[in-house]
This record gives structure tokens, sequence and C-alpha cells, in this order.
């Protein structure tokens, strides 16, 4: 059963996000939440401004470490 996560990030970091494909990376502060995240886990997108609220969501294809 997939997990359901929320990412929290300021609107130009969600249009970064979406240039470089839907590519979203993560400090190594939470790698361990990282680790947890699988393929097919839906993750809720968040921000605090211009709106706050959920803006978005995903389903994870794939993770990798470059």
């Amino acid at each position: 059963m997939p997990s359901w996560w929320i990412a929290a990030g300021p609107p130009k970091q969600w249009e970064f996000a979406l240039k470089m494909g839907g590519v979203w990376g993560v400090s190594s502060k939470i790698r361990e939440r990282w680790e947890e995240l699988s393929s097919g886990d839906y993750i809720l997108f968040f921000v605090k401004k211009p709106v706050k609220g959920v803006i978005g969501y995903g389903i994870v294809r794939e993770k990798f470490k470059d």
C-alpha cells in the first residue's frame, strides 16, 4: 500500500523542479526520510506563499542518487 508524504518548499523550488522534468532533490538532513520513500508513494506539494496550502501532488516513479 502506498504511503503519503508532504514536501514543503518555496514556489521557486517547485518551478525549478518542473523545469528539470519533475526531479526533486533533498538535502542530507532528510536522507533517512528519503530512504523510506518508495516507488508508487504519493507526495503532496505544500507552499506558504503566495497562498498557504497544497498546490499539487505527484507519484514517485523512481529514486536515484546523483
